[in-house]
């Protein structure tokens, strides 16, 4: 149990944090937002998860989906499904790099409308927690998803594979 009482199961297989993940970002209406060192193609190259955000962008053209990643050599050597859609996409998904400060981050996380959340403590560990009740916790990952947005930095390697 967490401090406010209510139950966050632990997730702690890959296919476990890839059917959430697929779930949250099914469910966005507004913004998704995703904290990886390199986009795990076990996890979010899923044709479920591109089509989910493909329809996002298109059915709000408010939208918002933005990315980041520490190694993009999983998006610049492979054929990663989001990498094409941010080609496809590139008004409506950003994909950056961490800031130099941030290089050593070592969590992920993904937030989908400032509200619902999967958060991996330790990136290159398969264990992680969600939930769609508790919205303040999901806040919080947004404000430090903010925090890195600010200090990351386009990646010449993805924009030269956008052209």
């Amino acid at each position: 149990m967490n401090p406010s009482g209510e139950s966050v199961p632990e997730l702690t297989r890959r296919e476990e944090i890839a059917d959430c993940t697929r779930r949250l970002i099914q469910e966005a209406r507004q913004e998704v937002a995703i904290v990886s060192r390199e986009l795990d193609p076990g996890v979010y190259d899923q044709a479920e998860i591109s089509d989910a955000l493909l329809r996002l962008a298109r059915t709000n053209h408010h939208a918002r989906i933005r990315i980041l990643i520490r190694d993009n050599r999983a998006l610049v050597k492979a054929s990663h499904r989001l990498q094409h859609l941010h080609q496809r996409l590139t008004s409506f998904l950003q994909i950056r790099r961490l800031g130099e400060r941030d290089m050593g981050f070592n969590k992920a996380f993904l937030v989908v409308d400032r509200r619902n959340w999967l958060h991996q403590p330790l990136a290159d560990r398969y264990e992680a927690r969600a939930s769609t009740e508790q919205p303040l916790r999901g806040r919080e990952l947004q404000e430090r998803f903010e925090e890195l947005w600010t200090e990351s930095r386009e990646d010449p390697e993805l924009r030269r594979l956008s052209l």
